[in-house]
């Protein structure tokens, strides 16, 4: 999922707000060796910026949890998960790929950097690790955001209860795949059309007759 969000996200980003060396991280959501998130609390806002040591900070974290890839969140001192950060950034061993290391927060862009803050993982690949071993499958990835791209969604549904739902195929012939339950009062959702490339975050959840259950937000619609 090369280049998910981070050309929106970039053009979306003004000059971050002044901040100093954080105090406490934390780590969440962390998918076996492949990902995890990191959250620095306690910049200082009153003093300069230190980017090189806020990155020092995420990046020696990096390096001890020993995972593919990471994504870190900065909040100011004193402020709390919810109250979003004033920057993120992403991490990787992959040579190859492409990453935004510092993404300041603006009031546009912020409900997407906090959604960004997800491991990042295609719809087949999801599937066939519940496919697999359903047990490690939810072991793994149960009850943990992931971010998942449908380049060209399938129509926007809705079950007998009038809940709205995407079934992203896995396959040739609409067997198996990926199953999104989405909230009716989500705000990206009457932006969503037959055919656009979006972006979802996902919580899976169960895997009944071939799909992966999921939990789900939008995150971007083009």
């Amino acid at each position: 999922m090369k280049k998910l969000v981070l050309p929106v996200l970039l053009a979306l980003a003004l000059l971050a707000p002044k901040a100093a060396l954080a105090e406490r991280v934390e780590v969440a959501d962390q998918v076996t060796d492949r990902y995890a998130t990191i959250y620095i609390f306690d910049s200082a806002p009153s003093a300069q910026a230190d980017k090189k040591a806020i990155l020092k900070t995420a990046r020696d974290k990096f390096a001890e949890l020993g995972v593919a890839d990471a994504k870190f969140a900065v909040y100011e001192q004193g402020k709390t998960i919810d109250d979003g950060p004033w920057v993120i950034g992403e991490l990787t061993r992959n040579k190859e790929k492409k990453v935004a290391e510092w993404i300041p927060s603006t009031p546009e862009n912020l409900r997407m950097l906090v959604l960004y803050l997800a491991c990042e993982i295609t719809a087949k690949e999801l599937w066939k690790t519940y496919e697999e071993n359903e047990v490690v499958a939810d072991e793994d990835f149960s009850g943990r955001p992931f971010l998942i791209q449908c380049k060209k969604t399938p129509g926007l549904q809705k079950d007998f209860s009038g809940t709205p739902y995407v079934s992203i195929s896995t396959d040739d012939i609409g067997l198996s795949g990926v199953r999104v339950n989405l909230a009716k009062n989500d705000p990206k959702l009457r932006e969503m059309k037959k055919g656009k490339n979006t972006i979802f975050r996902i919580v899976p959840k169960s895997f009944v007759m071939g799909s992966v259950m999921c939990d789900g937000v939008i995150v971007l619609v083009q």
